[in-house]
């Protein structure tokens, strides 16, 4: 239902859901638990410039469940 995936150049993450699919939030993670990032991702990107190099859990809620990805900054 809903598509998680990094650019190629680790900077920024793409989610795209499905029709009929509603997000209502997504929270990012590091690899320590830290949520570093949580909110509504403008136009289905979330920007990862700010971020260290590192392995994140992007996890998206919606009015179908939860689907979590890990993606990579480099």
């Amino acid at each position: 239902d809903v598509t998680i995936a990094a650019d190629l150049s680790g900077s920024a993450v793409s989610i795209a859901a499905r029709p009929g699919v509603v997000i209502s939030r997504v929270v990012m993670t590091a690899a320590s638990g830290a949520v570093v990032w949580a909110g509504q991702p403008t136009d289905g990107r979330i920007d990862m410039t700010a971020l260290p190099a590192g392995v994140y859990v992007v996890s998206v809620y919606t009015n179908r469940g939860v689907t979590t990805r890990k993606v990579m900054r480099r």
